[in-house]
């Protein structure tokens, strides 16, 4: 197994355009609707084997309509979900995505206590499998965010010769309070080697406001890399020898942002299992979610590799000079 990703998995339903004339009507048609898979988890794994690596996803639904459907639609995309746990009398998360059609979006979703992943359900003879374990449900997964949750597990991978990598769902929590989720995964962080959280999440955390201040924050965990997702601006890469920005490609129109980071994330890992360098890979990513945001739905913009190669060589001018080969 290249991938095994750890934590939420969703039942996704968007509808666009969404204005807010929706609450002066009782009735409304609209335009599009799309149904999917979704949850920071499950969607990493299902966009890593739209790219095309073998990739396992390791979740917690109910044993209902919308737990079926995931599965489904997961296992028809190539994602192992052999370690799915179905809960007999559990609700499966449905999430509600409201699409302006310019971009912006507004969730809403439900979550389960009896359907929270907790360390008790990791399989880690199925973990060391894998060559990455990724864990993105901050906020999504309470049981996760304990000491003995995904810290526990990254030690684990750890022991067992397996990387981790790691990114923060967001700056609100469920009740919509500013949280980052520093402290659920502050002693995680310590056992991760990838760790990929947005702007917002980084500077929120570090309290700092410039790039480079963020990186001095983290150093002293240890991590091989971390990148700063920036949106249309691109990505900031650091391995704590070497830093740099790297741009991204432009989109006239972002349909949907659902799943861009998550998108992003599954092409930077996919691309570092093949042996590609951190920054070649953040290339690959760049372009995973540059696709990804022009259709609508969590994953269904994502392409596999051959396409994706040719959307970068067709833009290659946005490509960074002296990573041009591996494009090329």
């Amino acid at each position: 197994m290249d991938i095994i990703t750890v934590g939420s998995a969703m039942q996704d339903l968007a509808v666009t355009p969404v204005t807010p004339a929706v609450f002066e009507t009782e009735f409304r048609n609209y335009s599009y609707w799309e149904a999917s898979t979704g949850g920071d988890a499950m969607n990493v794994a299902n966009a890593c084997a739209r790219i095309g690596v073998q990739v396992g996803c390791i979740c917690k639904v109910g044993d209902d309509v919308f737990g079926r459907s995931i599965r489904e639609i997961s296992e028809k995309a190539h994602v192992d979900m052999s370690h799915m746990v179905v809960v007999p009398d559990g609700k499966s998360t449905l999430s509600l995505h409201l699409l302006d059609g310019k971009g912006a979006r507004h969730s809403a979703f439900n979550l389960d206590p009896k359907t929270s992943l907790t360390e008790a359900d990791i399989d880690y003879d199925y973990i060391k499998t894998a060559k990455i374990v990724h864990y993105g449900s901050i906020h999504l997964c309470p049981e996760m965010e304990a000491e003995d949750g995904v810290t526990a597990m990254f030690r684990k991978c750890h022991e067992l010769g397996v990387e981790t990598s790691i990114d923060v769902s967001g700056t609100e929590d469920l009740s919509g309070r500013a949280a980052t989720g520093f402290e659920k995964i502050r002693n995680a962080l310590y056992h991760t080697d990838y760790f990929l959280p947005s702007w917002d999440e980084a500077t929120d955390i570090s309290g700092k406001n410039t790039c480079e201040e963020i990186v001095d924050f983290f150093r002293p965990y240890g991590m091989k890399m971390m990148l700063i997702k920036m949106g249309p601006k691109g990505c900031y890469v650091s391995d704590f020898k070497e830093s740099r920005m790297i741009p991204t490609f432009p989109v006239k129109l972002a349909i949907d942002t659902i799943g861009c980071g998550d998108s992003f994330c599954a092409g930077f890992l996919s691309a570092l299992t093949w042996g590609w360098s951190i920054w070649e890979a953040v290339v690959f990513g760049n372009a995973v979610g540059s696709m990804n945001c022009q259709v609508v739905g969590a994953t269904f913009g994502v392409r596999p590799k051959e396409e994706v190669m040719a959307y970068i060589k067709e833009r290659i001018d946005c490509v960074p000079e002296d990573l041009r080969a591996r494009f090329a």
